[in-house]
Parts: C-alpha cells; structure tokens; sequence
C-alpha cells in the first residue's frame, strides 16, 4: 500500500485531511466485469472535518461510502472506489472530496484498463480442509499478495471453483477460506496463482 499523502492542507494549523492511497488504480478488468478497491480517509488534526460532496469523474468509475460525513480528531472514514469498464483500453477519472471551510476541492487520480474478456475460465482445485468445513470462500486479486476481493456469491460445497469472465493473457492471484459449524471463517490459505490463456 503506498504511503498516507496529506490531501488538505491545515487551515489555521489545526484540521488536516489525510487519505490512505494517493491515486487508485485498476489493471485489466474484463468488461462486463467490477473491480473495487478501499481508500481510507483519516482526519489527523484536532478539530472537526465535515466532507459535504465525494463524488467521481469518468463514467467507468463509482464510489460509495463517507459522504456526507463529519470526523473528529482520529476519526476515518472508508470509501469503496469501483471500476466497470465499458469498452476496452485505458480509462481516468478523478475522485473529488469537498470539505466545508477548505479552500479548493481535494482530488485523488483514478486509472484502469478495461480488457477484453476471455473465453476461457480457470479451474480451481484445492485440498479439503483437514476439519469438517460446512463451505469454502475464493478470493481473487489481480496483484500477488492481494488486496483480495471475495468472488465467490455464496459458501462453495465441494473443494474446486470455476472463475471465468477474466481478461485475456492476464494473471490472477488466489486464495481460499474454509467455513465451519459455526460459520467461522478460516484465515487465507496460501496463494495459487494461473495465467488466463490469450483469445
């Protein structure tokens, strides 16, 4: 995760906003397909921040989440940035946050490419969980060590998972949970890794 960046300066030296990523961005979504990444939000002033307007440029992106909100000294907020392409090839936009009393709009850059999907799926297999698991729960990243994104709707029964919808020669991370008795989620297992093969 990159390093926090101070997006709103400190008016009368006392509210600063700070976000937790400086710009987001996406690699190869299949079109049809969504993509979500978190962004934080921390005020690490002193006084209250009130963000009265989040909103997104660029038609592919979205966000949900803090808006409006009023934080307090150590307070954060959590935001969901979305990316849907609608056609293949490289997209930007830009996350606007607007807070009351501050002097210009803060503005996070926003970047990802839409691909197109393959008609080939991956398929997963993995050993049962040496106790008696009620489900199982896959996870998918497009970076090696996540952050992971649940793709599984509901508890997989059996030990084996099919993905498709993927974009074409792209390589995708893998994790699995295993659910218990009583609904207890194990933590990650370790990663598997598979290359979409090329249209």
């Amino acid at each position: 995760m990159a390093a926090s960046v101070y997006l709103a300066a400190a008016i009368g030296g006392q509210m600063e906003l700070v976000a937790s990523e400086a710009a987001v961005h996406f690699e190869d979504v299949p079109m049809g397909d969504r993509s979500v990444k978190e962004l934080s939000l921390t005020n690490t002033g002193n006084r209250d921040v009130k963000i009265s307007r989040i909103s997104v440029s660029g038609s592919d992106f979205s966000v949900s989440g803090g808006n409006p909100v009023s934080l307090g000294p150590g307070q954060m907020v959590s935001l969901e940035v979305g990316f849907a392409p609608r056609g293949a090839g490289a997209k930007s936009g830009t996350l606007s946050i607007v807070c009351e009393g501050a002097n210009s709009v803060v503005q996070i850059p926003l970047s990802g490419a839409g691909a197109q999907a393959s008609e080939s799926a991956i398929r997963l297999q993995w050993e049962s969980s040496p106790e008696v698991a009620q489900g199982y729960q896959v996870y998918r990243s497009s970076e090696s060590g996540g952050p992971y994104q649940r793709i599984s709707s509901s508890a997989v029964d059996s030990p084996a998972y099919t993905d498709s919808g993927l974009a074409a020669g792209h390589t995708y991370y893998y994790v699995v949970t295993s659910i218990d008795a009583n609904n207890q989620e194990s933590e990650f297992s370790e990663q598997i890794t598979a290359t979409v093969p090329q249209s």
